[in-house]
């Protein structure tokens, strides 16, 4: 398969919130990058970050073994791709916080209003 069609594939799948591609697409969002960007930042061929992106997010209650497969599978180091996986997660779960507070600044001032 060819990468052009590998990264077509993540990039429709990141529509899935259970898949990491969602994660990675919350990140370019931020950052206003791209998928090439982050591969570079990372030092991960497309074609793994692409492969990455396909896997499903790991599990809390399996974590550490969940991380270990998917660094197995890409033949990557466990501590690099966990350190990634985190730092996005934490990102996604800031971005869903603020978002949540926002709502609630409005509705509380909705309440005022009225």
């Amino acid at each position: 398969m060819s990468n052009d069609r590998l990264i077509s594939m993540a990039k429709r799948a990141a529509k899935n919130p259970t898949l990491i591609a969602y994660l990675i697409d919350k990140l370019v969002t931020s950052e206003s990058s791209s998928w090439k960007a982050v591969s570079r930042s990372q030092e991960i061929s497309i074609e793994k970050l692409a492969k990455l992106a396909l896997c499903k997010r790991p599990r809390k209650n399996y974590w550490i073994a969940d991380m270990t497969e998917i660094a197995e599978y890409l033949a990557l180091d466990v501590n690099v791709i966990a350190t990634f996986i985190t730092e996005i997660e934490n990102l996604d779960d800031l971005q869903s916080s603020t978002d949540d507070q926002l709502l609630m600044a409005a509705r509380d001032r909705d309440d005022e209003e009225e």
